[in-house]
């Protein structure tokens, strides 16, 4: 077959697709969708979703209002995006890790991840560990070789950051010292003057501290190198089948497959990974509309244009690829729970 007659072929498809998406949209034209942000105006969430938000009305041809709900670290705007009619006209821009949380350390009666539809992931950072430039950490085996002479003291301000410090030390077998700090910068700061030995920041946080020279990455909360920021490539990563957890693992006789699956399951649970949500028991042309507007619209030049001035990439996955986080949600129970209770405990959270 001639390569213009395959190119036509593609090109259908894809048209195709769409059109078939925009049906499923019907229902939703001239509608006005709320759009839940769990946070205050000005912050990250609120950022990409007013991003988000003129893309989702010309594809829906609805009306589209940002509603920032606070409270509870997230709870009250899940729980209202949870008590919403499943009819596509709330959806909500959510944090995959509080998701994942809610099934380690929730309440009765806090929201859990299967009450709601998953229309997709936006963008996801990665964090790390950190040690100042001049400290005598060199690597991220002199937190348990004796280099310190103490176990290391790690700069916390809040659960998902203290939950990194914790799982990596459990991970690699060592201990870690978890102290609160008041703030990110009180925090960057106890690190730069050696107050710390160690803060647990998203790539995004960290990238001004490591482009002044004040700090250096050791390790990489992921399952593959972070090639995707500059001077990460090289960094150490604490998942993966070569990761330094399945490396101890085979050094010390321990199940690597186990390791493997834990390092995962931390990862996913400290996530910056934003979710796109509904309520749960859509109708199934709403929710191949939605999970299918996801892909479509945070791929596109405007939302890249609009985020980067703020210096985020988008990084869109479909909703069948956030199916997996269920069953992270539910396995972080397990072998988590104590870490992370640990983790709240000593973080004030």
């Amino acid at each position: 077959m001639p390569a213009q007659c395959f190119l036509v072929l593609a090109l259908a498809g894809v048209l195709a697709a769409g059109a078939a998406r925009a049906g499923d949209c019907d229902a939703l034209n001239g509608r006005q969708v709320r759009f839940v942000v769990p946070t205050g105006p000005g912050g990250g969430y609120d950022l990409v979703a007013r991003a988000l938000e003129p893309s989702f009305e010309r594809a829906l041809g609805a009306e589209v209002v940002v509603d920032n709900v606070t409270g509870g670290g997230g709870k009250v705007a899940y729980k209202q995006v949870r008590a919403a009619s499943p009819d596509g006209t709330t959806i909500a821009l959510a944090a995959g890790a509080s998701l994942i949380f809610a099934e380690t350390l929730g309440e009765p009666g806090d929201p859990r991840i299967d009450d709601f539809h998953l229309m997709g992931g936006i963008d996801q950072d990665t964090y790390l560990l950190l040690v100042a430039s001049g400290s005598p950490i060199r690597t991220v085996e002199d937190l348990w070789n004796g280099t310190l002479g103490h176990a290391a003291v790690v700069g916390n301000i809040g659960l998902s950051n203290s939950l990194v410090a914790l799982a990596a030390a459990e991970l690699l077998g060592t201990k870690v010292e978890l102290v609160p700090s008041q703030s990110s910068q009180a925090g960057n700061l106890a690190l730069i003057r050696g107050e710390v030995d160690v803060v647990a920041r998203t790539t995004d946080s960290a990238r001004q501290m490591m482009a002044a020279g004040e700090a250096r990455p050791i390790l990489a909360i992921a399952p593959t190198p972070v090639t995707e920021v500059p001077g990460l490539a090289d960094v150490p990563v604490l998942g993966g089948p070569d990761g330094l957890a399945a490396q101890r693992a085979a050094a010390t006789g321990l199940a690597v497959d186990e390791a493997v699956r834990r390092a995962e399951v931390a990862r996913q649970a400290t996530n910056s990974l934003r979710v796109m949500i509904a309520p749960a028991g859509l109708p199934s042309e709403i929710g191949r509309c939605l999970d299918g507007l996801v892909t479509e619209v945070a791929a596109g030049p405007d939302v890249a244009a609009a985020l980067a001035g703020q210096g985020r990439a988008i990084a869109p996955r479909g909703a069948a690829e956030l199916q997996p986080l269920r069953d992270l949600a539910k396995e972080s129970a397990g072998w988590l729970k104590p870490l992370a209770e640990q983790a709240r405990a000593q973080s004030g959270s």
